[in-house]
């Protein structure tokens, strides 16, 4: 039996040696920044470069995502914010408030509301990420002041089980923060009922708004919620956006014709787009996506009518010299109906777009995902794209 040596050992484990003082010293800042940037969404690794020193400290604190409720409010502000020696460097902020259940038993001392508690958090000048989470309230004037003042300098805002008694009180809180770039809405509902559950070229309301310019313009929007007429109608007066993605549009003409509109609309500025299980694909206009590099079908379930998948493909804009990855997320609960996909249809699609380079299938099963693995690679075989399954 031939036995590792401690040099051997260490070579088979990937261990890495840190490099000697003499030379890292020499290392420009801006190369430790570009690492630390580079690990963004890996939190422990984050958390181990907090250690090395201030230096790494400051920026690695820049991307950790710190976490505010109800029961570490009060810490948090008298601690982080009172000291004022990490605070300047905090860029990410998640702060969740009470559900319902919570405020019915919470104690005074773990109370947090966006309303009456957005105010003291104070003095955060190098947040850019704030997620609001847990809104069961109006939304007060002293909460969209507190927003603009304490959190002005946001460009990226994600809003989940959040609760407006209007879309006009949405429309507040999207105007307090001038440079927004990038907005997230999961579960986020309006009371008020605008619109009627259809509408047509010929509803008033159905008409495209004013473009919106007063703002700095939008460039990601990702949108899962129920209520989508408000939401469409106000994207619709957006030209400037270049990633979208939208949840399930409740299988509605009315909705597929304001996306169609919000398509033309963008134009060749759109450069991705992902569509949860998109309702009447054939009234779809993608006349105008010529950009388009990146289409994602982030939720294809069997248990589900699948037929919509290869008529979504149909539906691409003619002229697709762009479009580089076209990715689908397969939810396979029941393996004997992938059959129900027309696969071979969808193999001469995709062998026609020529410019596709990727074609991914992300697979979430619990069991047998060997098999279906090799039952798509069987029907999509690799041409003049690669094709990932994982």
């Amino acid at each position: 039996m031939n036995k590792e040596g401690p040099a051997e050992t260490a070579n088979a484990d990937h261990s890495l040696f840190p490099l000697p003082v003499e030379i890292s010293s020499r290392f420009p800042p801006e190369l430790h920044n570009y690492t630390i940037d580079h690990l963004h969404d890996d939190r422990r690794s984050l958390s181990v470069c907090r250690l090395v020193c201030w230096a790494w400290y400051a920026s690695s604190t820049y991307h950790l995502t710190f976490r505010v409720h109800r029961k570490n409010f009060r810490e948090f502000c008298s601690t982080i914010i009172a000291e004022q020696r990490i605070n300047p460097h905090i860029g990410r902020l998640q702060l969740e408030s009470h559900d319902n259940d919570e405020r019915a038993v919470s104690d005074r001392i773990y109370e947090f509301q966006f309303n009456e508690h957005l105010r003291y958090l104070t003095n955060l000048p190098s947040v850019r990420y704030l997620h609001l989470s847990t809104h069961i309230d109006t939304v007060s004037p002293s909460f969209v002041s507190a927003l603009s003042q304490n959190f002005g300098g946001v460009t990226e805002l994600h809003l989940s089980n959040f609760d407006f008694e209007s879309f006009a009180q949405f429309l507040q809180v999207r105007e307090a923060l001038p440079l927004l770039r990038c907005i997230t809405l999961v579960d986020v509902w309006w009371n008020d009922d605008r619109y009627p559950d259809v509408i047509d070229d010929t509803t008033p309301e159905f008409k495209r708004p004013a473009v919106r310019t007063e703002l700095g313009q939008l460039d990601k929007v990702v949108i899962r919620c129920i209520k989508m007429t408000d939401v469409l109608l106000w994207l619709w007066s957006h030209t400037y956006i270049r990633r979208l993605e939208f949840g399930t549009l409740r299988r509605r003409p009315s909705h597929a014709i304001l996306l169609s509109g919000i398509l033309r609309a963008l134009g060749t500025c759109l450069e991705s787009l992902a569509l949860h299980e998109p309702g009447y694909v054939d009234l779809l206009d993608f006349s105008h996506s010529s950009a388009l590099r990146s289409v994602q079908i982030p939720r294809i379930r069997f248990l589900a009518s699948v037929a919509w998948v290869p008529a979504f493909l149909e539906q691409l804009p003619p002229s697709r010299a762009q479009l580089d990855r076209i990715t689908f997320n397969v939810i396979a609960e029941d393996f004997e109906r992938m059959s129900l996909l027309d696969w071979s249809r969808m193999d001469e699609i995709l062998a026609q777009d020529i410019a596709v380079k990727h074609v991914q299938f992300n697979v979430a099963m619990d069991r047998k995902l060997s098999v279906v693995v090799q039952y798509i690679e069987a029907r999509l075989p690799s041409r003049t794209y690669t094709l990932i399954v994982r």
